[in-house]
């Protein structure tokens, strides 16, 4: 399956696939070639729905994507890579409520297993 293809799944099942929000998402994703982050394009987003809101949905694509990595064809990165997005997003600037807010995130657990099956040395946000 091409990225292009599991990242649609990925859309489908957050409840976006369709919206004007998931197609800017997959336009980025073609133009600057980004797999792992194609949700950069909404960073600062101050909207309602708010940076915290587009935080989420990248850290669970990336925690998709390493779950389907196997069933990529022709991917252009390695599982390892996507192991060091997650944990770059768990330690990319946060204040200290959205630190609190993250730690809730049903995803926090996931990335942490994540981090700690690569071995990757980080298992707090502090």
């Amino acid at each position: 399956m091409k990225i292009e293809n599991v990242f649609k799944r990925y859309l489908k099942e957050t409840g976006i696939f369709a919206s004007s929000k998931s197609k800017k998402a997959i336009n980025f994703m073609k133009k600057y070639s980004d797999a792992i982050s194609p949700f950069n394009s909404f960073r600062w987003d101050i909207t309602e729905e708010g940076y915290l809101f587009w935080y989420e949905r990248a850290l669970n694509w990336c925690i998709f994507l390493y779950n389907n990595y196997d069933n990529i064809e022709g991917a252009y990165f390695d599982k390892w890579k996507v192991a060091k997005q997650i944990r770059y997003m768990l330690l990319i600037y946060l204040s200290e409520e959205e630190k609190e807010n993250v730690k809730k995130l049903k995803c926090y657990n996931d990335a942490n297993s994540i981090l700690d099956e690569n071995g990757i040395p980080i298992h707090k946000i502090d």
